[in-house]
């Protein structure tokens, strides 16, 4: 018995070793070598472009919504610069994907690649963040209405988007979801959609639609802009809003309006200021005016807004004369008083929670209806 346990031993290990060589024993004949079978990675792509102005060599990483890469920030614990934070990022839980964006001809275009199966079908955040390498194509001008970016820092000057990433059909291993573009006007919806409790990275297409749609009703609203009710920021394609430039001249009249509202944020930053800081504050004000409504409008929410409203008045009027183009209506900055503004917050609060109400604050004159790229 001693004997035969060895030999049996012995069989099973040599059956073993064949096995994990790719060699078989057909009955009582030579071995067969078989190839060993190659795991099949699947993978996703997620395409988009990053304008206010096109920002070019800016770091793209998609993360899962409301995890911690989409949430950490410069300020939180050990991260203090934006390099800090670009380090941090790949190893944060929620991470799925990181790309840069092109130059030249390419200018703010991304495309970036998602192997982690458990993202799939999943809802994630388009983070688009500028380091010191970045540059913007300039679409702001100074008060004789020449291009003049000379006073922008864009270093942590953040954009977000969002959308479902897609899963590989059936006996397919890849699959792909295009025009997932960020801009200022995503980036106001998109924090408003990471604010609501009931989104997280399992929300599916259409509740998502639905949520970005009255996400973008609330922030037009705040903005004194009019747009259509199937308008979604988290889907809007703009352009480099100057003259000469041939995608700002493809887009609609609509679109074309939109998109000289997202370059006015150019110059919300003054000489010596942040464009990122500035932009961080106007979108944390919005969310906050939206969510809350009236009951959260305090003096230093209508300064905000009023300097926002201020900024993009100008610019867009400027932007318009650049392009050769009717100039849309935003917020007058007169009108953005205590009480005006607290009339806008709770219209804009009723449209961010059931997409019901105007679809545009007090504003100016003139204008046409946005349209989104679906």
């Amino acid at each position: 018995m001693k004997l035969t346990f060895k030999h049996t031993a012995l069989s099973l290990a040599l059956a073993s070793s064949f096995t994990l060589t790719g060699c078989n024993f057909i009955g009582d004949g030579d071995p067969v070598f078989v190839d060993p079978i190659t795991p099949v990675t699947k993978s996703i792509t997620v395409a988009g472009e990053a304008t206010k102005g096109a920002l070019s060599n800016a770091e793209v990483f998609a993360c899962l919504v409301k995890s911690p890469c989409s949430t950490l920030a410069v300020g939180s614990t050990g991260i203090d610069t934006t390099s800090d934070l670009i380090n941090a990022l790949p190893g944060t839980t929620g991470f799925v994907g990181q790309a840069t964006t092109g130059t030249g001809d390419n200018a703010g275009e991304y495309s970036l690649e998602i192997e982690n199966e458990g993202a799939f079908g999943k809802a994630v955040i388009v983070r688009i963040i500028a380091t010191s390498s970045t540059s913007m194509d300039c679409d702001a001008y100074d008060d004789d209405g020449n291009e003049d970016c000379s006073d922008v820092t864009l270093d942590g000057t953040e954009l977000k988007t969002i959308a479902v990433a897609p899963t590989p059909a059936e006996g397919e291993n890849s699959a792909q979801i295009a025009n997932v573009d960020a801009s200022i006007l995503s980036t106001f919806a998109t924090e408003l959609i990471e604010a609501d409790d009931e989104v997280t990275d399992t929300i599916n297409v259409a509740t998502l639609a639905t949520k970005a749609k009255n996400a973008s009703k609330g922030v037009a609203t705040i903005l004194g802009i009019t747009i259509g009710d199937d308008v979604d920021f988290t889907k809007l394609k703009v352009a480099s809003a100057k003259s000469g430039n041939a995608k700002f001249t493809s887009l609609s009249d609509a679109e074309k309006d939109l998109a000289k509202v997202n370059a006015s944020f150019a110059k919300l930053a003054s000489t010596g200021q942040n464009l990122g800081t500035e932009i961080k504050n106007a979108v944390s004000t919005v969310r906050a005016v939206v969510t809350g409504g009236s009951a959260s409008v305090t003096t230093t929410a209508v300064d905000a807004i009023k300097k926002v409203a201020t900024v993009v008045k100008s610019q867009v009027a400027k932007s318009s004369t650049n392009t050769g183009t009717a100039t849309p209506a935003t917020k007058n900055p007169d009108d953005v008083t205590e009480d005006k503004l607290k009339q806008d917050a709770d219209t804009a609060q009723n449209q961010n929670n059931t997409g019901t109400g105007g679809t545009g604050g007090t504003g100016g004159t003139g204008g046409n209806t946005g349209s989104s790229n679906t």
